[in-house]
């Protein structure tokens, strides 16, 4: 599902520097060093708490200043991709390299400060996954390829036209998205260092100002079909799947920013099957009322949202929970994506959807 993010992020990043007469980057390279702590969140995980990670990272950056982009943000944004290696600095948990997408909405304060805030979404290979024999103490993680996500706050100081340091904040994530269990996930902050050096050089730019209140802050109205699969029990090798259905709509309310309601019904048979095996016998329908936030971000959105349960026939989960979403809008109306729902920081199941909107 990964693979979904990746080729969106790329098609559009060709799409915006092809077109030079509205866009103008600057490319950059940069190099991180990162260390952190694991935060141990769940008693399963307790065996890894207080171990340090620590972590270098490589960047290729783009910074658009065009003043279209300026006066579409308010902000300079940075996307490119990064390379992580990390040791775990714990036994079990291994090492792990990363390759991931990121994107950075960039605000100066003036000509040498500015802060941002950095997302990244990507694949991480871990060196030790569980194994009933070999390994038994690792529930955090059970497969070698697992998703990655981290979200950062940064400062940044422009040295002279090529050269920047930044220091960010980062809270970093891995885990399966509940396709193989055990799954609890890793989950660190981290404090990140980052030296980057641009190629061309990057001159201050006074931008032109348009008029924000001109923007049409419209009503957006989405139906998604999603769908997942995942085991019920450590080590089970049959997957059930998971059907879902989303009507949502969206209001704008600046040009970053959207907020959202809706309801989901879901045919969740693999927590019907876990219900039987222990003597529940009922099916497995969950329906909730869902709402929060999204990033608008050309064809992407970014979305966050917390769901409540309005019927939930289970007696494993709390009334509440999160998930987390990327769609990309092809046109006015076609949309596809990908999403996460997590129990505070255990994830239940990712899924695929493809939606229509109006």
């Amino acid at each position: 599902m990964l693979c979904f993010v990746f080729i969106f992020f790329v098609l559009n990043a060709l799409f915006a520097q092809n077109d030079s007469t509205t866009v103008r980057s600057v490319f950059s390279l940069g190099i991180s060093g990162h260390y952190g702590t694991i935060f141990a969140h769940s008693q399963a995980v307790q065996n890894t708490a207080g171990a340090n990670p620590s972590g270098i990272g490589i960047h290729s950056t783009w910074q658009f200043v065009d003043d279209k982009t300026w006066n579409t943000c308010r902000c300079e944004p940075k996307m490119g991709f990064s390379a992580y290696y990390y040791d775990f600095d714990v036994a079990l948990l291994g090492k792990s390299l990363t390759l991931s997408y990121f994107l950075e909405p960039v605000f100066r304060l003036n000509k040498i400060f500015s802060v941002s805030i950095r997302g990244n979404f990507g694949a991480s290979y871990l060196s030790n996954p569980y194994d009933p024999e070999k390994n038994p103490t690792n529930l955090s993680y059970s497969l070698p390829l697992n998703a990655y996500v981290a979200l950062g706050l940064g400062f940044g100081i422009r040295l002279d036209k090529h050269w920047q340091l930044t220091a960010l904040a980062e809270y970093k994530h891995v885990s399966n998205g509940g396709i193989k269990d055990p799954n609890k996930g890793i989950n660190w902050p981290v404090g990140t260092f980052m030296v980057e050096y641009s190629l061309k050089p990057k001159n201050y730019i006074n931008h032109s100002k348009n008029n924000l209140s001109s923007l049409k802050k419209g009503l957006r109205k989405d139906v998604f079909l999603f769908t997942g699969n995942k085991n019920v029990d450590t080590g089970d090798k049959e997957r059930f799947f998971i059907f879902g259905l989303i009507l949502q709509v969206s209001k704008q309310i600046s040009n970053l920013n959207g907020i959202t309601l809706g309801t989901e019904l879901v045919n969740n048979q693999a927590l019907e099957e876990k219900m039987a095996r222990e003597g529940i016998n009922k099916k497995g329908y969950v329906a909730s009322l869902i709402g929060g936030h999204e990033f608008l971000l050309g064809r992407f959105t970014f979305g966050q949202q917390m769901g409540l349960y309005l019927y939930d026939p289970s007696p494993y989960f709390t009334l509440l929970y999160q998930r987390w979403t990327i769609h990309y809008y092809f046109n006015k109306y076609m949309v596809l994506g990908i999403g996460m729902k997590t129990h505070a920081n255990v994830a239940e199941y990712a899924d695929v959807r493809l939606g229509v909107s109006f």
